[in-house]
């Protein structure tokens, strides 16, 4: 149960660092964020998919 609810807030945590380089990649612009945004949007998308996986897995938080 508490594994279930780590991996939720991890998901979560990532979709909300996702929104805020966001913010700041607007405010800033340029080429040079633009990159940082897709970096940290990769990271983002493979920390959602760890916290989804652990949900859909019962909670179980598998590190190969």
């Amino acid at each position: 149960m508490i594994k279930e609810i780590f991996g939720i807030l991890l998901g979560i945590f990532g979709l909300f660092l996702l929104y805020m380089t966001l913010i700041v990649s607007e405010a800033i612009g340029g080429y040079t964020s633009a990159i940082v945004v897709l970096s940290v949007f990769g990271f983002t998308i493979l920390v959602a998919i760890i916290g989804i996986a652990a949900i859909i897995r019962g909670g179980k938080m598998v590190v190969r």
